[in-house]
């Protein structure tokens, strides 16, 4: 996409399919690879690794930050994935509307 001025929007209709799924693939392969990294993070987190002074701040700093962090984790694809289908809906919107119009400005006569 390119602006061609203030308030102007010029969309390349035929990239921004690409640059849509430049988006959506890296994130869904994120997201399976995520869920396997997940359940090694949950195995691991059981076995106690120190109990030395650095050991248990860590613990005490990470178990507070922690269930925020995996909500999070989780439900980045279910954040970015509308985003994308809004996108697709917006191209082809725009899309449409570009043909509609040369349609018009072709049949003035």
């Amino acid at each position: 996409m390119t602006t061609g001025g203030t308030g102007d929007l010029d969309m390349s209709v035929d990239d921004a399919p690409t640059m849509l799924n430049m988006i959506e693939v890296p994130i869904k392969a994120w997201d399976k690879e995520w869920k396997t990294l997940k359940r090694g993070i949950s195995a691991d987190e059981g076995k106690v690794q120190g109990f030395d002074d650095i050991s248990k701040q860590f613990r005490e700093n990470y178990n507070a930050v922690e269930p925020g962090l995996t909500e999070r984790a989780d439900g980045l694809v279910q954040k970015i994935s509308p985003a994308v289908a809004t996108g697709r809906k917006g191209v082809a919107i725009y899309k449409a509307t570009l043909e509609n119009m040369t349609d018009r400005l072709n049949n003035i006569t």
